[in-house]
This record gives structure tokens, C-alpha cells and sequence, in this order.
């Protein structure tokens, strides 16, 4: 027997929304005939492309939303200069000891 509705609510892995929507932009950009195919050959070459480069757009892609719903620079006496602070490298400047970071 099945319940009609339920309050239960599924997390999803991060990164995994950014590469549905990468495949979902170049289904619509493409207009494939057959799309079971174009997904298995867009996640192929992605996955070639990952191996190539070391760049993996889920993860980065997990860290952006990361940094976006966890954003602590709004918090007191947070110091996003700092070198704790999970803001991407080529976000950070060089000279660590800045009073103020923009």
C-alpha cells in the first residue's frame, strides 16, 4: 500500500544538481533526437575531460553552493583574509596582513 503524500525530503549529493544542469543547458542548446545517447556521450566526454585536465565541475560546482549558503563573511568578526577562510585561493590576496579585505 502506498502513502499518497509524505514529508520526507532527499538530500542529493553535492555537485550532482550542477552537472544536471550542464546536461540539461546542452540538451536544450543541441536539441538531440535521441537524448538517453546525448547524456551517456556528454558525461563520456565530461568525464575525459576531467581525467585530462584534474578539473572536476561537480566539485567546483559543490564548493560554489557551498560557499553561498555558508557564507560567513556577514558574520562578527569573521576575516575572510585569514588563512581558515574556504574561500578559494585565487580569491585570497597575498599580503596577509591587510586590515580589510576589500
Amino acid at each position: 500500500m502506498s502513502i499518497p503524500f509524505s514529508n520526507t525530503h532527499h538530500r542529493i549529493p553535492p555537485g550532482f544538481a550542477n552537472l544536471l544542469e550542464g546536461l540539461a543547458r546542452e540538451v536544450l542548446r543541441e536539441q538531440p533526437e535521441d537524448i538517453p545517447a546525448f547524456a551517456a556521450n556528454y558525461f563520456e566526454e565530461l568525464l575525459d575531460k576531467r581525467e585530462k585536465t584534474k578539473f572536476d565541475p561537480a566539485e567546483w560546482g559543490a564548493k560554489l553552493d557551498d560557499r553561498f549558503y555558508n557564507n560567513k563573511a556577514f558574520e562578527v568578526g569573521w576575516d575572510c583574509c585569514s588563512k581558515g577562510s574556504r574561500l578559494p585561493a585565487v580569491h585570497r590576496t597575498k599580503k596577509q596582513n591587510l586590515t580589510k579585505c576589500f
